[in-house]
């Protein structure tokens, strides 16, 4: 049996109220400011740095939007800017709610909780189908939520709220940590995605640290860590679970290889940047059958000394240097951090002390790592699109350019040859018909005549 720590997260994202005033001055008495306590969902593309400014909307029919929602019609409204609805927690995932509310045109959706309970507790986690969602989903306490209710149902009146999606930011100069382990194949295809930002950020413009999450085994601690077990290292205290069932790999290679990955990072000490350890991740992946041969590729095309880095994760053994048994200080100092950091669960990326929440797609990340460097003294990155689809975009422009390129070339010399053959043809002509008028011009003078 295994134990991960898990502790409170925190959110980050206002919900003031603007109007109308009386709401403004309830939640006021409530909070002492005009601010709603909220959640933010782990799905959809929050606009970072930015706020969304609209108008909630309620219908009593559908408040669970489980099913597909009967269009509002926003346009007969006065002073809409961006339409917010306002739904019910039960009877389906958020998933589901966030895709009926996108479906209709609303630029975020905020759901009421069905239980009296701090909403910065609860955790909107994808229900792995919330890779098309691009609003933000917020969710809200039940008596926050029956306060709006109160004025959108009872009093009909227009309630219009400000969602501020802020990130604390240090001009010119952020911080960002990616909780992981090496067996996630979500954060294998982010880090893919995410080479061309990770690996150009200096570190004058960023720090970066790469963290990895660890269990250990309950069993194996009331025996004091004397005992094998195949998904651990150091005689339980650091464990993986299996990561392919009856396959051949052990939840103690995962382990492992976040030994290597660290060791890899701390190659990095001296460096400029840290594209010594992106190049290893953009390289590694799971699916080698030999996966320490495998593993020694990969340190090899990111051009690392694999003697080095077997060194580091050597010494990092106490004692007799066994990894079956022995502690480890490495990981350790991971255990340690990821049990008192207060997140429950990952992959997670944490930006200037914020927990980030939202798809784990590049655009979206590094539209979140920008809002930390404030409005001023952006990377160059910053100003860039690096989303995949872009990319993706622009090399099939350049393709396509060059496929021209070469049809125009070839059409050319095609027609080229074709000129060049009709003038031969010509020349010929001519030089026939000059040819046959001299013969006949020859045979008809008075020389040549026969009396």
């Amino acid at each position: 049996m295994y134990f991960l720590f898990l502790l409170i997260s925190v959110a980050f994202c206002k919900i003031l109220v603007y109007a109308p005033a009386e709401l403004k001055e309830a939640v006021r008495n409530r909070y002492s400011h005009s601010g709603l306590k909220s959640s933010l969902a782990n799905f959809g593309n929050p606009p970072y740095g930015s706020s969304i400014v609209g108008r909630v909307f309620y219908r009593e029919a559908e408040k669970l939007a489980c099913d597909a929602i009967t269009p509002f019609n926003w346009n007969d409204e006065e002073s809409i800017n961006s339409p917010i609805l306002l739904v019910e927690r039960g009877d389906c995932p958020f998933v589901v709610k966030a895709r009926h509310a996108q479906d209709i045109g609303a630029k975020a959706l905020i759901v009421i909780d069905n239980r009296e309970e701090n909403p910065e507790n609860v955790i909107m986690i994808d229900s792995g189908t919330g890779g098309n969602i691009y609003i933000p989903t917020l969710l809200i306490s039940e008596s926050d939520g029956n306060l709006l209710k109160l004025y959108l149902e009872e009093k009909k009146e227009a309630v219009s709220l400000m969602l501020s999606f802020e990130v604390p930011y240090r001009d010119g100069h952020i911080n960002y940590d990616i909780w992981m382990s090496s067996e996630n194949v979500k954060i294998q295809n982010f880090l893919h995605q995410f080479y061309n930002v990770g690996a150009k950020l200096t570190k004058k413009q960023a720090t970066f640290v790469p963290h990895y999450v660890l269990w250990y085994c309950d069993d194996c601690a009331n025996h004091g860590f004397t005992s094998d077990n195949s998904n651990c290292v150091s005689g339980g205290r650091y464990c993986a679970p299996d990561p392919d069932g009856n396959g051949p790999r052990t939840g103690r290679d995962v382990v492992i290889e976040n030994l290597r990955q660290i060791c890899i990072y701390k190659q990095t000490e001296n460096d400029q940047d840290y594209s010594l350890w992106f190049k290893y991740m953009k390289s590694y992946n799971t699916t080698c059958e030999d996966m320490e041969a495998c593993t020694e590729k990969f340190l090899k095309d990111a051009g690392i000394d694999h003697k080095k880095i077997k060194k580091c994760m050597d010494d990092s053994f106490i004692g007799n240097k066994r990894p079956i048994l022995d502690d480890n200080t490495l990981l350790r100092d991971e255990f340690n951090t990821w049990g008192k950091l207060g997140l429950s669960f990952y992959p997670a990326l944490i930006v200037n002390n914020f927990t980030y929440r939202g798809d784990w797609e590049s655009s979206a990340i590094l539209k979140a790592l920008c809002a930390g460097y404030g409005a001023y003294q952006e990377p160059d990155l910053c100003s860039q699109d690096q989303s995949p689809e872009k990319a993706e975009s622009s090399n099939s422009t350049i393709i396509f350019i060059l496929i021209l390129s070469f049809a125009l070339i070839g059409a050319i010399a095609v027609f080229y040859r074709m000129w060049m053959n009709r003038e031969m043809k010509e020349e010929m002509r001519v030089q026939v018909n000059s040819t046959v008028n001299q013969y006949f011009a020859m045979s008809d003078s008075p020389r040549n005549r026969r009396s």
